[in-house]
Order: structure tokens, then C-alpha cells, then sequence
């Protein structure tokens, strides 16, 4: 149980985004500062970006499940850094209030995955309407028991059709940090920020936490999402605006 706490402890310290400065200068923005401008949860550490409708997810322990589904959001763009997996993660309205959550943990299980908690703080609203899982890990892998019952069912997996929402950002996103480099150059990184602001005014992306947005998510936490991106915006500002 302790080596268990210990893991924990140092994954969630590996985590932290002030141990990898070298990162955020190569994407053009500041490094987010602890109790004040990132978010600590599960699923890893959570930077919000305002200005461009996204955030970015920095975890020690990606949900291999969640990235089976296209009913759970995928990342625009994900790299490998120091141990770390980095999501870009495009922002999505908040679920409509007759959400069927029932449809949805239904589509879940054609992927073998299952959702734990069904609250509206975990799911959103794809710009095309379709609801998926917002919070990765709210994700878990189905039982034996479940997996054999969706077998007898012979259930086809979910078609992946996210790719086509986000393809011109996951094209450039790609452009701006090919793969075969560690880490991007920020000049040309700031044109993937200049994309991801063109897709917010077209509704594509959408910073559905601030508070004075069109379609805000009301939750219990959603006050302190608030501060942390507002935190993180001003330095943006200060810093060097993208």
C-alpha cells in the first residue's frame, strides 16, 4: 500500500508542468505555475488555454481504453516527452440536458470500454452533436463478464470519425511538430495557435470553462477552472501573445 502511495507521489510530481519548462518555451507560452494556473486531477495535469479553446494534458499514466473509443475525446495531437504523454485536447460544448447517457454507455461497450461516472461534468458536446466522454478518466476497461456478453452480441466497433471534425488542426498540428522531433520550434509553433484561433471563431473549438462563454459548463468545480485559465491567460499576455 505504501509503494503504491510512493508511485503515486512521483508520478504526479513528474507530472507537474514547472519540471519541464524547456516544453512550454518550445510551444511559445510560459510554464504554468502550481496553484495557480493548472489544474491537478486523475487524468493528469490540466492547462487550460483560453484564447485558443484547448487544453493541454500532461499524464504519466494514459488510459489506453479511452483512446479505443471515438466516444471518448481524442486529442487533436499527442506527443511523447520526458516519460510524459501531451495531449492537445480540442475544447467541446457542454452536453445537452436530455443527454442520453444510456445511448452512450451503450456505444461504449461496442469499444470495450465502460463509463464509471455518468455527470455532466464528465461528458460534453461535439461541434457535429455527438455526445462523448469529456474526463479520460472516467473511462475503465469493460469486466470479463461484460466483454463476454458484447461478444455473444458480436457488437462492431464504433467508427472513427473525430479525425474528420479536427482534420485541418490535426494537420496542422502535425505540420508545426512532425514527429520525428523531440520538441517543436516555437516561431513555427505559433502557427498551430493561429489555426487553433481560427477554429474557435468557427465554433470547431470552444473554451466552454470561461465565464462569460455562450454555452458555459455549470458545475460544482467549474469556478476554480475559471481561475486557473484566467491565471494562465494574463501571464500568456505578459509573456508573449500568440
Amino acid at each position: 500500500m505504501q509503494q503504491a502511495q510512493t508511485t503515486q507521489i512521483k508520478d504526479a510530481i513528474r507530472e507537474d508542468p514547472e519540471n519541464i519548462p524547456e516544453f512550454f518555451a518550445s510551444i511559445a507560452l510560459p510554464t504554468p505555475v502550481r496553484n495557480n494556473s493548472f489544474a491537478s486531477w486523475d487524468s493528469g495535469r490540466m492547462i487550460f488555454v483560453n484564447f485558443a479553446g484547448l487544453i493541454i494534458r500532461l499524464s504519466s499514466k494514459p488510459n489506453k481504453i479511452a483512446d479505443q473509443s471515438d466516444y471518448v475525446l481524442q486529442p487533436i495531437g499527442r506527443r511523447i516527452y520526458k516519460d510524459l504523454t501531451i495531449d492537445f485536447v480540442p475544447g467541446i460544448l457542454p452536453p445537452d440536458k436530455n443527454a442520453d447517457y444510456t445511448r452512450l454507455k451503450s456505444l461504449l461497450r461496442k469499444d470495450q470500454a465502460e463509463l464509471q461516472d455518468a455527470a455532466a461534468r464528465n461528458v460534453g458536446k461535439l461541434p457535429d452533436g455527438t455526445t462523448v466522454v469529456l474526463d479520460v478518466g472516467a473511462v475503465k476497461t469493460l469486466s470479463e463478464s461484460t466483454q463476454k456478453i458484447a461478444g455473444f452480441l458480436n457488437l462492431i466497433p464504433s467508427p472513427r470519425f473525430q479525425h474528420k471534425i479536427y482534420s485541418e488542426l490535426i494537420e496542422n498540428f502535425n505540420q508545426c511538430w512532425p514527429v520525428k522531433y523531440e520538441l517543436p520550434e516555437p516561431d513555427t509553433f505559433k502557427n498551430f495557435w493561429q489555426e487553433c484561433k481560427i477554429q474557435k471563431e468557427k465554433g470547431v473549438l470552444v473554451s466552454a470553462w470561461e465565464k462569460n462563454s455562450d454555452n458555459q459548463y455549470v458545475n460544482q468545480g467549474i469556478s476554480r477552472v475559471q481561475a486557473l485559465a484566467e491565471n494562465y491567460q494574463k501571464m500568456i499576455d505578459r509573456a508573449r501573445p500568440v
